[in-house]
């Protein structure tokens, strides 16, 4: 984390390779972390062809938020805890450092969702999350060392839309558990945010996520436009299942 923030503040002086940097946070994030780690991987929302599947394995391994075990994992487990004392990302809990990065670094919450958990044995069986999961440092520092060698600056792209991404995800946790409106009474605080929800590409109408996660597109008033919901969609074995 500590390496790719600071080779970021270098991607910050040299915007004349913008088109890498939205590329990658695209394809890394929006794709990788938004429709891969979070809808397909943690919640199952849609069904693909298993080359797709192997194909979001290795974008969402280089969002390079968390192995795809750990999306699975760790997110059910805000799910079943949000808002409470055992949620480990919560707003009402941890200060906004915490929300967007001191939980990330500590070992407890690795611990506290894995120990002993019934879902991280299973996940753990699999061999295609198992596989990804031996081998998540090593594809993101291949890809890394190979985008050093084409281009120095073009690297720096890569982990200024790794920061942006962590803050994106990081505005989920703090602003769509604060700031926003409801349509859904759930048990937790989670809100629609509309900056979130429309930055974010979708990622921000949480109150509806949490109270439908299974459901593919978030789309509740014309203004909540689920980019993510759409990629998953259109890459779907299954174009019925929308909600």
């Amino acid at each position: 984390m500590l390496p790719f923030h600071v080779i970021a503040i270098i991607g910050i002086f040299h915007l004349n390779y913008i088109l890498w940097l939205f590329l990658f946070w695209f394809l890394f994030g929006v794709i990788g972390n938004g429709v891969a780690g979070h809808r397909y991987f943690a919640h199952g929302q849609f069904e693909c062809h298993p080359l797709v599947k192997w194909i979001l394995g290795f974008l969402a391994t280089l969002g390079a938020y968390a192995p795809i075990s750990y999306w699975r994992v760790q997110h059910l487990q805000h799910h079943a805890t949000s808002d409470s004392k055992d949620d480990i990302h919560s707003p009402n809990t941890g200060s906004l450092f915490h929300t967007f990065y001191g939980w990330i670094l500590t070992d407890l919450p690795i611990e506290s969702v894995t120990k002993g958990n019934a879902v991280a044995a299973r996940v753990m069986r699999d061999k295609f999350y198992k596989w990804f999961f031996q081998h998540h440092y090593k594809i993101i520092y291949i890809f890394s060392i190979l985008l050093l060698f084409i281009d120095p600056y073009i690297f720096s792209m890569y982990c200024l839309a790794y920061v942006i991404d962590i803050w994106r995800l990081g505005s989920v946790n703090y602003f769509c558990h604060r700031y926003g409106y409801r349509l859904f009474n759930t048990t937790d605080k989670s809100t629609n945010n509309i900056w979130v929800g429309l930055l974010g590409f979708g990622f921000g109408w949480h109150n509806t996520h949490h109270a439908f996660p299974k459901r593919l597109i978030l789309t509740e008033k014309w203004w909540e436009i689920d980019l993510e919901g759409y990629i998953g969609w259109l890459i779907s074995n299954n174009k019925s299942k929308i909600y």
